[in-house]
């Protein structure tokens, strides 16, 4: 164990470490106790251990200032140990024991069906040839055969007459007197089950039950051994499903494939490189985050074209929408904008509506946001059209005046 002593207390060592975006320092027991003194709400949980910093990076990670899709990946390796797995391990052999012993009495249940079928078979052969009286026609073609040599068309005829009363008498009779004893068997089969309260292969039942009980805690665990890495795309899982229904809805097709197109880090965040990688696009969905990581964007099924002079291009399918992701909110057209749809410029970034309710100039940074003139926010309870003249830029897009694009994902969506 390392020993530092404390700059501040003597006869103390340092244990922990505090840190945040100012400074960070050394902390020990009796820095514990000023802190307390100081802010009795101060958190100790984010204070690092610095015995178990030294013993494991994914601890010293989980306890630095990062994105929490990269925290959560590492955390899950953190998770699990040698010692847990081997655990979870010895728990599948312990089930798969199980279900090996349960394929053998799964087979001792079929034999023992197979008896009782093959007695209930016997039994209905016993009723049947009772009812069908078989030891008559035995008899009558027994009587046809002993004649032998001696045997002539008048025995032949003889013959065919006695088969054929048997045949008619047969079917009369034998049909409903056969239907009887099925269901008298049928009933008595009902009331033995109910009386024992037994349930049809019960052993099957108990083995599939654990097959399910496998495959489920299989499953869990090859979660455990593959992490799901950070993808770094800007929408979350659920935000993206929310926003392909609300694009598979109002185009009425099936989303095939959303191809990243256009990363502004990667490509450049102005409109040189917007319109270089978007330029006769359609069917774009644009996210972006700006300086206070306020995430947003929109959504249009209309060709972006690089124009010299701002040209409003028309959605008459009203599939044109702008959302913010950090107020898990929508904003569709109004009815009668289907003309201002986006605007195409090539000095500047997109626009979305006239007026604009999303403008990004070509640098990405400065911008604005009228939001509310061509797309409707929640807050307006009727359609109505803004007055320019009096109307603020607004943060309600941005979390901020002036969009300032520190990142910006653009996907081409593939229809199927």
């Amino acid at each position: 164990m390392f020993k530092i002593p404390c700059q501040k207390h003597d006869g103390s060592y340092v244990q922990f470490i505090s840190t945040n975006k100012d400074r960070t320092q050394f902390i020990c027991d009796q820095c514990q106790q000023d802190l307390f003194d100081m802010d009795p709400k101060f958190n100790f949980q984010n204070l690092i251990n610095i015995s178990r910093g030294l013993k494991s990076p994914e601890f010293l990670f989980s306890k630095l200032e990062v994105s929490g899709e990269i925290k959560n990946f590492v955390g899950e390796y953190a998770k699990h140990d040698e010692i847990s797995l081997n655990k979870q391990i010895k728990q599948f052999e312990s089930l798969i024991l199980d279900i090996q012993n349960g394929f053998k009495m799964m087979l001792e249940e079929l034999q023992q069906n197979i008896k009782l079928f093959l007695d209930s078979k016997s039994v209905i052969r016993q009723d049947l040839e009772q009812i069908i009286k078989f030891n008559e026609f035995k008899s009558i073609m027994t009587k046809l055969e002993q004649l032998g040599d001696s045997i002539n068309p008048k025995a032949i005829e003889q013959a065919e007459t006695d088969i054929h009363q048997y045949f008619q008498q047969i079917s009369q009779e034998c049909k409903s007197q056969l239907l009887q004893r099925i269901q008298e068997s049928s009933v008595l089969s009902k009331q033995k089950l109910k009386n024992e309260d037994t349930v049809l292969f019960p052993e099957f039942q108990k083995l599939e039950a654990q097959l399910k009980s496998l495959i489920l805690t299989h499953s869990e665990f090859i979660k455990q051994l593959q992490p799901r890495p950070p993808n770094g795309y800007l929408l979350t899982d659920y935000f993206y499903e929310k926003i392909t229904y609300e694009i598979e809805t109002k185009q009425k097709y099936k989303i095939k494939n959303a191809q990243l197109i256009f990363q502004g880090t990667r490509d450049g965040l102005n409109a040189n490189s917007f319109w270089k990688m978007c330029n006769k696009k359609s069917n774009l969905l644009m996210v972006f985050k700006s300086s206070s990581q306020t995430i947003f964007g929109g959504y249009s099924p209309c060709q972006w074209v690089c124009e010299q002079l701002i040209t409003h291009r028309s959605d008459p399918t009203y599939s044109t929408f702008l959302f913010s992701q950090d107020r898990n909110e929508i904003y569709y057209q109004k009815l009668g904008f289907e003309n201002s749809s986006i605007c195409c410029h090539a000095k500047s970034g997109p626009i979305f509506g006239a007026g604009h309710d999303l403008y990004i100039n070509n640098d990405f940074a400065d911008g604005f946001s009228k939001l509310g003139h061509t797309f409707l926010i929640p807050s307006q309870k009727q359609q109505k059209l803004w007055n320019m003249g009096n109307q603020e830029n607004s943060t309600y897009l941005f979390g901020q005046l002036t969009p300032n694009i520190v990142e910006c994902q653009i996907f081409e969506i593939i229809f199927e």
